[in-house]
């Protein structure tokens, strides 16, 4: 980048107007005089605006040759020159991004200008970037694994990218490390990933420690070692990561490399069903509620959880496998009641349904008859008896103590009673409800029926975000739990980002659209 441009200086210097004999009787110039001639030639094209011009003068102002060294002037020139399309300029205004050095600091903004330089035809980039890279330079080595990953101004070439991102992840770059352990990972390089994830797990990066953890637990590239891998997924875990929670939820649930404990896979499989990236943890979940693993069976819960995931692509046919199996009549007439309920609104036959669940003895045979009673638009409604079923029915069913909170809360068919309800929210949210669990945490923000308590808030939000049962005003406050900048929050740094998505929150209707389909 510092190479001075002499072309320019040559043309200049055969177009002085003075013949090939005057110049013979001249005596020879001086180097000084020389020197003077050269920067007053160039000053004259740079005062008419000459692009070319300017990034010379501006090249010899960073480097100090013919002029004193002055970085702020060499990028007042630079810039003159790339408004004008100068791609070299542009380059070296790149450079003084980069450096610092007349303009402050700013690594993204250097890297779109060399990027734009290179773009438009400044190959001569490349090369002095390639040897950058090779003596250890970081930056220059994520530059070009940029410029050929995206095909930016050259071919697209996946070997030199990997080539110049190893590069940048041998200088000890984080951004470089977790990119080509990554790359690694996908071209099934093990060994290379398990290294480079381990440097990264040394400086406490959560996809190093998760992705150390995952592959001395599966001994992939590493000799396996299933309780180091715990250990290192345990820590993954606290640091909010999904897939350790998945898999370390799966380890609990399967005795597999620790003790068995499947309350303890419940709460870590919960945790990982945040990400859309594991429907699995949505699946297995499911099936807990469903058969009553690690968890009491629980058929509102089930149905919540397999929602998730009933139209996913990969489930669809295992879905409606499960609701063939025999053993299974009873969630099918469940779910039968359900659709009859929320989308045909015939409560006569979700009536119907809910009856044959309670002579199967299910509570939620019980709750669903509750709610039936209790809804306006049900012709045999009948709040009294159905208040008497729903009381019944919370004695066993996370859904009936939920529903039977909100009533207490409310102040409707009975006298208000808020610390009641939080009592019978809680009780609900113990067993998995993920509506008790969003109301709690949004008790906890307002303080009704509680201490205001914006750790314990954020805490019921953030676990009802995960079970996907966040409703609008939840995320509200969850949001604003954000804005506050409660401690407790795992993931402070991405503050802006958390509260811009919690703002597109929608009431999840994942259940109805199931119902629908079956």
């Amino acid at each position: 980048m510092r190479k001075i441009y002499f072309i320019l200086m040559a043309i200049a210097m055969m177009s002085v107007a003075c013949s090939a004999q005057a110049q013979k009787q001249q005596r020879k110039p001086s180097k000084v005089q020389a020197k003077k001639d050269t920067l007053t030639i160039i000053q004259e094209r740079v005062n008419a605006g000459d692009a070319t011009a300017m990034n010379i003068l501006g090249s010899w102002y960073y480097s100090g040759q013919n002029v004193k060294q002055d970085y702020t002037q060499a990028a007042s020139l630079f810039t003159k020159a790339a408004d004008k399309g100068n791609v070299q300029a542009i380059g070296n205004m790149a450079m003084c991004f980069q450096t610092g050095h007349g303009l402050k600091k700013d690594s993204a903004m250097a890297v779109k200008l060399y990027q734009k330089s290179i773009k438009e035809g400044n190959k001569a980039l490349i090369k002095q970037h390639e040897k950058s890279a090779k003596s250890g330079s970081a930056f220059s080595g994520m530059l070009l694994y940029d410029i050929y990953h995206n095909g930016i101004g050259v071919e697209k070439d996946q070997k030199a990218a990997l080539t110049n991102l190893k590069y940048a992840a041998d200088a000890n770059s984080t951004e470089a490390q977790l990119k080509y352990g990554l790359a690694c990972m996908n071209s099934k390089s093990f060994t290379q990933a398990a290294a480079v994830f381990d440097k990264l797990a040394k400086k406490n990066h959560p996809t190093g420690i998760y992705y150390t953890g995952y592959l001395t637990f599966k001994g992939m590239g590493v000799a396996q070692d299933k309780a180091k891998g715990i250990s290192y997924l345990k820590k993954a875990a606290n640091l909010n990561m999904p897939n350790a929670n998945y898999y370390l939820g799966k380890a609990y649930l399967e005795g597999d490399g620790i003790e068995k404990d499947e309350a303890k896979a419940i709460a870590h499989l919960e945790k990982s069903a945040v990400s859309a990236f594991l429907p699995d943890a949505k699946w297995i979940l499911g099936n807990c509620y469903l058969n009553g693993e690690g968890v009491k069976t629980d058929y509102a819960n089930a149905a919540a959880w397999l929602a998730e995931v009933a139209a996913h692509k990969d489930y669809t046919d295992k879905f409606n496998d499960l609701l063939s199996e025999k053993r299974q009549a009873n969630f099918k007439t469940y779910l039968k009641g359900l659709k009859d309920y929320y989308v045909n609104k015939d409560f006569a036959a979700a009536m119907k349904s809910f009856k044959e669940l309670e002579k199967a003895k299910n509570p939620e045979g019980i709750t669903m008859q509750a709610l039936c009673l209790l809804n306006d638009n049900y012709d045999k409604h009948n709040s009294k008896k159905g208040l008497k079923l729903l009381e019944k029915a919370a004695e066993s069913s996370a859904m009936a103590a939920c529903k039977l909170g909100g009533i207490y809360d409310q102040g409707k068919l009975v006298d208000k009673d808020t610390k009641k309800a939080v009592q019978l929210l809680e009780k609900a949210a113990d067993k998995g409800n993920g509506e008790a669990v969003c109301l709690l945490g949004m008790k906890y923000f307002k303080g009704e029926g509680v201490s205001q308590d914006y750790a314990k808030a954020a805490s019921y939000l953030l676990r009802a975000e995960a079970m996907h049962s966040l409703t609008v005003e939840g995320a509200k406050c969850l949001a604003k739990c954000y804005q506050n900048k409660v401690n407790s929050l795992p993931d402070l740094r991405d503050a802006a980002e958390r509260i811009q998505k919690l703002s597109n929150t929608k009431e999840n209707d994942a259940l109805v659209k199931m119902l629908r389909a079956i």
